[in-house]
């Protein structure tokens, strides 16, 4: 009598056992797709959007620029006829397009905006070139102002872009070192 209930425990014991064993094994299965197949997709679309975004930037700033040249003021308002907004409402925006100075370099780029709310500098301008705030789809995006190198640096996943104030120059940026 003793001997079956050894055995009918054993028995439980070794089904409990092989259960856990595929348990496991389906994890493990789990975990390997999605740092293989997932992962790497996540990061290529966050690449892919930030080259999007970054053409975006970097046409909106030429488009300043150019604007800038008819102006030749460093405090260089927007004129009523130049809408970069694409008739955003303010809410949209987040600020008011009437209210915004931007504080132009004396080569005619952008180094700073008032009239917009933001952290840094380089948040005022990605929000006022874009017209939306530091979000790529759900990721945030993260900016590093950098005044010595005249540099702000935008990043999502450590994948991003450069604008420098001093020059209108946008590279982009594969892995970010500045935190």
């Amino acid at each position: 009598m003793v001997k079956n209930i050894e055995q009918g425990v054993n028995e439980r014991l070794i089904k409990i056992f092989n259960f856990l064993l595929t348990a496991g094994i389906i994890v493990l299965i789990s975990v390997f797709f999605v740092s293989k197949f997932i992962m790497p997709q996540t990061l290529r679309t966050t690449s892919t959007a930030m080259d999007t975004i970054s053409r975006n930037f970097s046409s909106r700033m030429f488009a300043l620029h150019n604007l800038w040249t008819i102006e030749h003021n460093s405090n260089f308002v927007l004129p009523t006829w130049a809408n970069i907004f694409n008739e955003q409402n303010t809410e949209e925006l987040g600020f008011d397009p009437k209210k915004l100075v931007f504080k132009m370099t004396s080569s005619g780029w952008v180094r700073d905006v008032s009239g917009v709310e933001g952290k840094n500098r380089c948040e005022r301008i990605w929000m006022v070139v874009l017209g939306k705030k530091l979000k790529l789809y759900y990721t945030d995006v993260k900016t590093v102002d950098l005044p010595n190198e005249t540099l702000c640096v935008y990043y999502a996943d450590q994948i991003g872009f450069s604008y420098n104030y001093s020059n209108g120059d946008i590279q982009k940026v594969n892995k970010v070192d500045h935190k």
